[in-house]
């Protein structure tokens, strides 16, 4: 799969950052076509802020999530695994924009089974 940053447009980011939220995902798109073009570039600049910051936190955590399989057993090392990552993360969002992603359920399945792999995946804090 080509790297889903290739060709998306801030409508899609739009759509991505709040699939969650359909009314505010909707308002935020109507606010966004009716700005002018400063308004826009105001508005692009904080998207595109925020959707690479939501990227690289969700490949990190599928990262670690691929070092704590490899670790506990569950798999082998692989080759090029950050890459894999990045690969997943972008799959799971291009499942947002076709709409493979429709149900508020498997979308907060999802979102908590991100943030136990995050709670499984943080260093232990030592007193």
């Amino acid at each position: 799969m080509k790297n889903i940053t290739n060709g998306i447009t801030t409508e899609d980011i739009i759509k991505i950052i709040f699939y969650n939220n359909v009314p505010l995902m909707n308002k935020i798109l109507g606010e966004y076509a009716s700005a002018d073009n400063a308004e826009k570039y105001d508005k692009q600049e904080i998207l595109w802020d925020e959707y690479r910051t939501l990227r690289d936190e969700l490949v990190y955590i599928e990262y670690q999530k691929m070092m704590n399989e490899i670790q506990t057993g569950k798999k082998g090392f692989e080759k090029n695994m950050m890459k894999r990552a990045h690969q997943i993360i972008d799959e799971y969002f291009q499942k947002i924009l076709t709409g493979e992603i429709k149900d508020i359920d498997e979308i907060e399945s999802i979102r908590e089974k991100l943030q136990t792999m995050m709670q499984q995946t943080a260093p232990a804090v030592v007193n």
